[in-house]
């Protein structure tokens, strides 16, 4: 017998099982939802009470937290933002913040103190103090660092420096 002989007549034998098998299935199907539903029954008893958690650490009493409201912000117009933080009752905290950015301070003058980043022409050149300066002279001490060398006079002018400064 040829493999093809042999399903054509296994097929109608399978076919006929498996329907026969899949109506049963329907009715078992309808059987199982013709049954009521079980009425819900009592609750259960309550469990065993549990052990009660650890307290945390107290806080400060009597101080309130911060809030966007009590912080304020001031800017010098130079160097410096400084953050103020004020409650009621007077208690407040400043925190200064100085900016490390240089500031054009025209030409050199012995009458002006300098500070930290202030940037000055003299005789043609361009000088960042590096520290409070009271009287010295650019290139004379370690409170001024050389930036530019050789300043034109008309670079100094077009700048705002209205040329070199003199001792």
């Amino acid at each position: 017998m040829t493999p093809e002989r042999l399903v054509a007549a296994i097929a109608p034998v399978v076919r006929e099982y498996v329907e026969r098998a899949v109506k049963r299935l329907e009715q078992l199907e309808a059987a199982v939802a013709a049954v009521p539903a079980a009425p819900a029954g009592p609750p259960g008893p309550a469990g065993a009470p549990g052990t009660d958690g650890r307290d945390g650490a107290r806080g400060r009493d009597g101080v309130d937290g911060v809030g966007i409201d009590d912080v304020s912000v001031v800017y010098d117009g130079e160097r410096t933002i400084t953050l103020t933080v004020t409650r009621s009752g007077g208690f407040f905290k400043a925190f200064p913040i100085t900016l490390p950015i240089p500031l054009d301070r025209g030409g050199w003058s012995a009458a002006r103190i300098y500070s930290r980043g202030d940037l000055v022409s003299y005789h043609g050149n361009a000088w960042i103090c590096q520290g409070d300066s009271a009287g010295a002279k650019p290139g004379t001490g370690s409170q001024w660092r050389l930036a530019i060398r050789g300043m034109s006079e008309r670079a100094l002018e077009a700048a705002g420096h209205g040329g070199t400064s003199h001792d």
